[in-house]
């Protein structure tokens, strides 16, 4: 099987499409944090449930059926390509955030990312209780933080507010992988 992992160019490729859709639909950052909010679920979610999640509430407006197919099967491999460096060991999950700067110093924005993983636990909620109930939920901590208006209002409240984004940001990716190997396990 070839290497399901996106170039450069074809991010920015699925980055265009998804612009072109509508201004409700996702972008490349909500998308990554959707795909991977699906891939870390405890049960496979088919893409025709959740593809239209993708878009604004009109759908997709591509120029063709081609640019349709394209922007699809591009998503497809980015899924695959999170499901694979989670589901690899030795493999690190890389969300895309996209960076500002915070005091002089780039800084990675992860609300984009993680609102669009929250919107993908929508599929799995009532499993959220089993994680719960084994220790686990605490897991969702830094996806909460930066993907709910509560926990934005949290973070912007805090005086430590630099240090806490520093540090949650730093704790997304391996809490992800944490909880795929929970629902791996079971």
């Amino acid at each position: 099987m070839s290497d399901p992992r996106l170039t450069d160019a074809e991010l920015d490729q699925l980055a265009q499409l998804l612009a072109s859709t509508g201004e409700e639909a996702m972008d490349l950052a909500m998308l990554d944090g959707f795909l991977t909010g699906l891939a870390v679920g405890p049960e496979f979610i088919d893409p025709e449930e959740w593809l239209a999640l993708l878009w604004d509430e009109e759908g997709p407006a591509f120029a063709s059926e081609a640019e349709a197919e394209q922007c699809i099967a591009l998503c497809l491999r980015q899924y695959d390509a999170i499901v694979d460096a989670l589901d690899a060991p030795g493999e690190t999950l890389t969300p895309i955030f996209y960076e500002s700067e915070t005091e002089g110093e780039p800084s990675p924005m992860a609300s984009e990312w993680c609102a669009g993983f929250m919107t993908a636990l929508e599929f799995w909620k009532t499993q959220l209780k089993v994680m719960e109930k084994a220790g686990k939920g605490e897991l969702l901590a830094p996806m909460r933080l930066f993907g709910t208006e509560k926990g934005l209002r949290k973070l912007e409240g805090a005086e430590d507010q630099h240090q806490r984004h520093q540090e949650s940001v730093a704790k997304i990716a391996p809490n992800a992988q944490a909880i795929f190997d929970f629902w791996q396990s079971r």
